[in-house]
């Protein structure tokens, strides 16, 4: 009877296995389906499927054209491979400096910072990199640098520099070539719509051009235009070379700063200081109602149609350390498909800039485009 007992028992402790085995392969299929870099929308093509139609369903009821996304992602992958960005260090002596707005330009065109330095890029920060290039190349000279051709454009660093994370070494990076050569400078992940030509004429006028931001005070994670060596970049710089002496009087294994504690945290104050004491001249617009128009939420949503209420701005500002992992992971094609709002700004964008490529008729033909 014992012995039955036992082989009872031991059944059903192996069918207990079988059966967990089987839900755990279950799950999985069913979270590798559902998150896979391209599960955000899934295009099938069936007998007589109409490609416009099918389009339509993705980019939107405002979205500007009514492509078919293989048409769009074979024309955005010609954007990529022939309106490349300049990954080479900067040199003084091949810029020339233009008394008006007081910033230097590479054959007559001022500089668009742009840092990266972490893992390779995402298609999600190609596509917002592109965005930048797509609107700005014809007035722009854009440099995408990492550390070592950031390092020889400045000439020197901070010997801190080394220790800090890439969000500060971002701010670092923005101090520096923004107070040496001026111009303007972009988060990796900022999606552009139109060129910052216009904004940079203004440096005629003015040391610095930028938004507020929601809480009203200038807003600092993307600068400018703004005029090389100014008083304000003088005084950041100085600022936050005292905060890294002042904190690496010990030695660190690691990153010692709060978030934003050696950009916005440093550079407000001293701003608002300059403002008050009349020592800088600055052309500020609403950032609520231009580049800082939408919340997270809004834009990593897949139930709202942004470009509803899309205000015209140059640049839309926006946080990819808080978008969905698996968003950040996504191929172009995954990204390009999305029905999240993210992907709907970086589809209206790239389709409006296609549109402008195609009026330039040698372009046009270089890049292939119908």
């Amino acid at each position: 009877m014992l012995r039955k007992l036992r082989l009872l028992r031991f059944k059903t402790f192996v069918l207990c296995l079988t059966l967990g085995v089987v839900a755990v392969s279950i799950v999985n299929i069913v979270i590798t389906h559902l998150y896979s870099p391209n599960a955000e929308f899934v295009y099938r093509r069936g007998p007589g499927a109409d490609d416009t139609h099918s389009a339509d369903k993705i980019l939107g009821k405002n979205e500007p054209m009514k492509w078919d996304l293989i048409t769009l992602e074979r024309n955005v992958e010609s954007l990529l491979k022939r309106l490349p960005y300049n990954t080479t260090a900067v040199r003084r002596y091949r810029t020339d400096f233009n008394a008006k707005t007081q910033a230097y330009e590479i054959d007559g065109k001022p500089i668009l910072w742009i840092y990266w330095d972490g893992p390779p890029k995402s298609a999600y920060i190609e596509l917002c990199i592109l965005t930048a290039v797509c609107h700005n190349y014809g007035d722009f000279d854009i440099r995408v640098l990492n550390d070592t051709e950031f390092i020889s454009t400045v000439g020197w660093v901070h010997p801190a520099y080394k220790f800090l994370t890439s969000n500060h070494k971002s701010d670092y990076f923005r101090m520096a070539v923004l107070h040496l050569y001026g111009g303007v400078y972009h988060d990796a992940d900022t999606i552009s719509f139109e060129s910052m030509r216009e904004l940079y004429k203004l440096l005629s006028d003015y040391d610095i051009v930028g938004p507020s931001a929601r809480d009203g005070v200038l807003h600092f994670s993307n600068i400018g235009p703004i005029r090389a060596n100014t008083t304000f970049s003088r005084e950041w710089k100085s600022r936050l070379l005292e905060k890294l002496d002042e904190k690496f009087k010990t030695p660190h294994r690691g990153d010692p700063f709060q978030w934003i504690e050696i950009g916005g945290g440093l550079a407000v104050p001293v701003f608002e200081r300059l403002l008050r004491e009349n020592r800088t001249q600055h052309y500020g617009f609403s950032g609520a109602k231009t580049w800082l128009q939408f919340q997270v939420e809004d834009v990593i949503s897949e139930n709202r149609d942004l470009l509803r209420n899309l205000n015209k701005t140059e640049i839309l500002v926006l946080n990819n350390r808080l978008f969905p992992y698996m968003y950040r992971r996504m191929t172009m094609r995954g990204v390009l498909r999305s029905k999240r709002g993210v992907s709907q700004l970086i589809r209206y964008s790239l389709i409006n800039c296609l549109k402008k490529v195609s009026l330039d008729p040698n372009l046009a033909h270089t890049l292939h485009l119908p």
